[in-house]
């Protein structure tokens, strides 16, 4: 949590997507928020660098991995949640938000809502290593016999 408040204001990361007309602005992101969200991406970042530094080795069979892999990739998958959870808690909460409503973040820092089949806010959704990820999701024990 430390991390969130070290983050400068020039170093905020602008999330890529953009809104989207069949999606509803409900407001704009805090200084807070954004803090989140920065956080949030280098865990992204730092997971999909440790997939692809894996990846020439794994060819879809996680067994591949070393304790000390497993072990760094479950660490930022589960800071990764965590940052997303809490990201779309204080979201949801200070626009006060129901909880069947959908959200996400747009560039420009700007809260949406969405329905539908609508792309969904897990940057793991389109990732080569999906599989990987949802292994991680699971807690597969077999993830890792190095």
């Amino acid at each position: 949590m430390e991390e969130v408040f070290m983050v400068q204001n020039d170093s905020y990361v602008n999330p890529e997507p953009v809104a989207k007309p069949s999606e509803e602005i409900l407001g704009s992101m805090t200084q807070f928020e954004k803090c989140i969200y920065t956080i949030l991406s280098d865990r992204v970042n730092r997971l999909a660098n440790l997939f692809k530094k894996a990846a020439h080795r794994l060819e879809g069979n996680a067994l591949a991995l070393t304790r000390e892999e497993f072990s760094r990739l479950t660490t930022l998958f589960k800071e990764r949640e965590l940052l997303k959870i809490m990201l779309f808690s204080v979201i949801g909460s200070r626009l006060r938000i129901d909880e069947l409503t959908q959200i996400g973040v747009r560039q420009g820092f700007i809260v949406v809502s969405f329905s539908g089949e609508e792309s969904s806010e897990d940057p793991c959704a389109t990732c080569p290593s999906k599989s990987l990820c949802d292994q991680l999701k699971t807690g597969n024990s077999d993830f890792c016999l190095n």
